[in-house]
Formats: structure tokens, C-alpha cells, sequence
């Protein structure tokens, strides 16, 4: 809009921002120095025009994290020195229920996403990875996202940033408590993380690729005839329905 034009205008008459490869803005020195006396850290642009792209993302996603209150620690925070470490794609590491967990997103790339396995194969320092994904299409009975050095993966919709800061502090027996209007108790099963009577209840808002594995396997056994819920979030149905069916 015409308003926000005439402020970017006033800032660039200013010496805060100018524009970078015609269809970026960046920020100046002046206005690096002015946000490091705000105790606010900034790095130089990148001039590799192909990596933008990627910080534009990783800025956004910040920006939604920050919304709701979960801090990300950037990738080049985290990266040492070796080609090892910073030739990955990982964006950075967040804390979710006070588990740590590395941070990937995967498109709608075959090729692409196979870099995304390998780079979390070879990880030895995270049991957990939250993949966040435009698309739950990522995810079939063949490409699975079940990495064997992991105990969670977890696949997040991007639009969907909000409801894993509620995720986050939430109370999963209060929630269970709340859905059913009854008290749950301690499930016998490790699967399963309550019950009520003889209804085992999963609670999994976002899909666990782990946790699906897992399931299957409990299920093709045959161990019981006791009923399972899993409470998810809408978005996820017809991918667990398929998940879990096709095994």
C-alpha cells in the first residue's frame, strides 16, 4: 500500500534500509548500529542471492515463533566449523514441552527432501526433529520420515505455528479431561498416553511419524481388544487414516 511505501521511503531517505538485488531490503549499517544499542543482533545480508530466499523463511518463521513465545536458535548459532556442520539444511534447534528438537522444513521436492533424510540420518546430537511442511503430501507409505538415530519426528504444518505454541504449556490430561468431560487415568499401554474405561487415548495433535510406526506395529499384533483414540487436529485425518491403514 501507498503507506507503507512512503515509510520505507522515509527510512531509506534516512540511511536505515536500501534495496538489495532490486526485489530485496536490507538493512544499513546505521541501522545494524542503532538495533545492537537495542541489544538486538544482526547479521550482514548474505550475498549468495540464491540463500536469500532461505533467510527471508527463516525470518518469517522466527517472527511466528516468537508470536508464540518459543525462541529459535539459528542454525548458524549452532553451526562449528566443520563442512560437516555447516554444509547442512537444518534451520535452527526450538524447546517444545522442555524436549529440544532441530528444526527442518521439507517442500514439495523429491530430490530436495532426500537431502533432508540424509542430513537427519547422519545427526547424532538431537533425538527429536520437527519438520515443517506446507503440505502433510510429504508423508505416504513410502516416503515415511522415520529416521532410525530419532525418538519423535514430528510433522507441522506451517499454518499451524499457532497452535504448537499452545502445544507447548499445555496440560495433555487437562485437554483429554476437557474433550471427554470425564477424568482420565494412566493408560496400561505405553502407546497410549490415557484412558478412560477401556478407551485407550493418544493424544497427538501434530503427526508423529514415530508414534504412527509404533501404532502399526502395536496393532498388527493383535495384543488387544481394547479401543484407541488418537485426538489430532482436523488437518491430519485423512493423512493418519491413510498412515494407519495401509500397514
Amino acid at each position: 500500500s501507498s503507506y507503507y511505501q512512503k515509510r520505507l521511503q522515509q527510512l531509506k531517505n534516512a540511511n536505515y534500509i536500501n534495496r538489495y538485488y532490486r526485489v530485496y531490503i536490507k538493512l544499513t549499517l546505521t541501522a545494524m548500529r542503532f538495533l545492537e544499542s537495542q541489544n538486538i543482533k544482526c547479521e550482514s545480508p548474505c550475498r549468495n542471492k540464491a540463500y536469500i530466499d532461505r533467510l527471508v523463511y527463516i525470518s518469517r518463521l522466527g517472527i511466528e515463533l516468537e508470536k508464540v513465545n518459543i525462541p529459535i536458535k539459528l542454525s548458524w548459532e549452532l553451526k562449528g566449523k566443520n563442512y560437516t556442520d555447516w554444509s547442512r539444511r537444518f534451520i535452527g534447534e526450538i524447546e517444545i514441552r522442555n524436549e529440544k528438537y532441530i528444526v527442518y522444513n521439507a517442500r514439495d521436492d523429491i530430490q530436495y527432501n532426500r537431502t533432508i533424510h540424509f542430513d537427519i540420518n547422519k545427526d547424532l546430537d538431537y533425538q527429536n526433529v520437527l519438520v515443517l511442511t506446507e503440505t502433510l503430501d510429504i508423508i505416504d507409505n513410502r516416503k515415511k520420515f522415520i529416521f532410525p538415530n530419532k525418538v519423535v519426528s514430528l510433522i507441522v504444518p506451517e499454518s499451524r505455528i499457532q497452535e504448537l505454541g499452545k502445544y507447548n504449556t499445555l496440560s495433555i490430561k487437562e485437554e483429554i479431561e476437557k474433550y471427554y468431560n470425564l477424568v482420565p487415568e494412566e493408560s496400561d499401554y505405553n502407546i497410549a498416553d490415557y484412558k478412560i474405561g477401556d478407551t485407550n487415548i493418544i493424544y497427538m495433535p501434530f503427526i508423529d511419524t514415530h508414534r504412527v510406526m509404533a501404532l502399526n506395529s502395536f496393532f498388527s499384533l493383535a495384543m488387544t481388544d481394547s479401543q484407541f483414540d488418537i485426538l489430532t487436529l482436523e488437518d491430519n485425518l485423512d493423512k493418519l487414516i491413510e498412515l494407519l491403514s495401509k500397514e
